[in-house]
């Protein structure tokens, strides 16, 4: 039975709203909630919202560089123009608006990254699975995008504050607050003022001409009295989406465009990420070797080494993956155990140099929609003479030519599996397909349905476009805290 899909939102107040998502080709919300705590959201996939309490969103133009190097870039930058004090609390996401040969044109937004964790950690311990966490202005931008890619202005009053946000093409790439005095009369004046000062900046810095506004936010109404003499975006939202009162998304706008968010502005950390595809993965542990485990467990690892915010995390997954490790043993003599971890350990020696296999799993993941699992994931290294045999690494069965192979090249066969009708089975793993074509090759694609099972599947080859960076040296070796016993019969 497939999860409920809530699109969650968090105010600077603390207030929790929720709305319900259905339908697949014309999303279908139900009545906004207001929820004193999110405890009783249980077993659903989640699309969250926040509205933290600083953000920044700059536009910038940065050198093409791998993603690594480009964050550094991004956070020296907003440090530079004194956006932010201390770096080290920032979380930060971009967006592409344009590129040339040497470097490319940025929308960046940052808020702070113990806002995004504390949202994480409140969910850790709950079935509830977060599919997005986008920062309120992104939120925005994508309900503002589905009815046009023109820049407009969106203009959100509520909570005392007047935020304007310029968008283009789903992309926020400058916004505004102003503090409201509650003073009608001054009120209306500095509203017109700070619109008439957003559209002249936007076309004085970036040369971008406003083509209108749209106005959101719990105090719309008096927007619309204010400013009677602006050009006003006309929006047939029923031709978008279907809902029962179009004043709830007029009020709550990002409660609405976050389900319409894309993973560019994905503010979960990838240790989230991975670990929904590992507990995905140990759900169905008759496809999943020791071997695979102990992969999987490296990779949390290294992740753990790179920030000390990930430590629970790790913790939480490792423990669980040794008791798979554990269960999975039995079906192995003690024998042939000593042996695979033996030659392990040499593998692992070159693994340190070995392509990121990691990032791999990420982007699989991150492509694929909420009612598409991975039933079976292999690995194969490619052969390096004539007379060698293809290697695939999915049974814990470690060839001694593996280690020769280390460092080259891979491919990944998988196999991906969804619920529902005929039609809808074939529209999402089409959807998985064209989504996993952005980022990989695509060989010996074949999807078959089973209809008394009342499940479709995708079967396929994946080879990277472009190669992974090479992972770091990972030091102590986790395996020396491994220990693998066969359970007294």
């Amino acid at each position: 039975m497939a999860k409920n899909i809530y699109c969650l939102e968090k105010d600077t107040s603390g207030r929790w709203r929720k709305v319900r998502v259905s339908g697949k080709k014309k999303p279908v919300f139900s009545t906004v909630e207001t929820l004193e705590d999110i405890s009783s959201i249980d077993k659903a996939t989640a699309y969250i919202s926040i509205k933290t309490s600083q953000y920044t969103i700059a536009r910038e133009f940065f050198p093409k560089l791998s993603a690594d190097i480009l964050e550094i870039q991004i956070k020296d930058k907003l440090k530079q123009l004194a956006f932010w004090g201390d770096v080290a609390d920032m979380k930060i996401s971009w967006k592409k608006i344009s590129e040339s040969d040497k470097r490319v044109e940025l929308a960046v937004i940052a808020c702070p990254f113990r806002e995004i964790n504390d949202i994480i950690d409140l969910l850790t311990d709950k079935s509830v699975k977060i599919h997005r966490i986008t920062h309120f202005a992104v939120s925005v931008a994508n309900i503002v995008g589905m009815a046009t890619d023109d820049p407009v202005l969106a203009v959100i009053f509520d909570q005392g504050v007047l935020q304007i946000l310029g968008i283009q093409n789903k992309i926020p790439f400058y916004h505004q607050l102003v503090p409201m005095e509650m003073d009608l009369v001054f009120d209306q004046a500095n509203i017109k003022q700070s619109v008439e000062l957003a559209k002249n900046s936007l076309n004085r810095i970036y040369g971008t001409k406003i083509s209108g506004i749209m106005l959101f936010g719990e105090n719309y109404n008096i927007l619309e009295e204010v400013l009677v003499e602006q050009e006003k975006i006309d929006v047939k939202w029923e031709n978008i989406l279907i809902c029962n009162n179009i004043d709830e998304l007029k009020k709550y706008p990002a409660l609405f465009g976050v389900y319409f968010t894309d993973k560019s502005h994905n503010m979960l950390t990838q240790s989230v990420i991975i670990s929904y595809f590992i507990d995905d993965l140990i759900n169905l542990s008759g496809y999943i070797s020791i071997a695979a485990c102990i992969f999987l467990m490296l990779f949390i690892y290294k992740l753990y080494t790179e920030n000390k915010f990930l430590k629970s995390e790790f913790n939480r997954i490792s423990s669980k993956i040794k008791t798979n490790v554990s269960e999975l043993s039995t079906k192995y003599p003690v024998q042939e155990e000593k042996e695979n971890i033996e030659k392990f350990v040499g593998v692992f020696e070159k693994y340190k140099e070995q392509q990121r296999l990691d990032n791999l799993i990420i982007q699989i993941a991150q492509s694929l929609p909420p009612d598409v699992i991975v039933k079976s994931l292999s690995m194969n290294f490619p052969v390096l003479n004539e007379q060698s045999q293809p290697i695939t690494v999915s049974s814990g069965k470690w060839s001694d030519e593996l280690q020769a192979n280390l460092g080259h090249p891979y491919s990944l066969d998988i196999t991906l599996a969804t619920k529902g009708s005929y039609a809808n089975s074939l529209r999402e793993l089409n959807k998985t397909k064209g989504n996993l074509t952005e980022i990989f090759f695509l060989e010996n694609a074949v999807i078959n349905y089973e209809e008394k099972k009342s499940e479709g599947t995708l079967k396929c080859l994946l080879k990277s476009k472009k190669p992974p960076e090479k992972i770091q040296q990972i030091e102590p070796s986790p395996l020396k805290n491994i220990n693998i016993t066969r359970p007294q019969r």
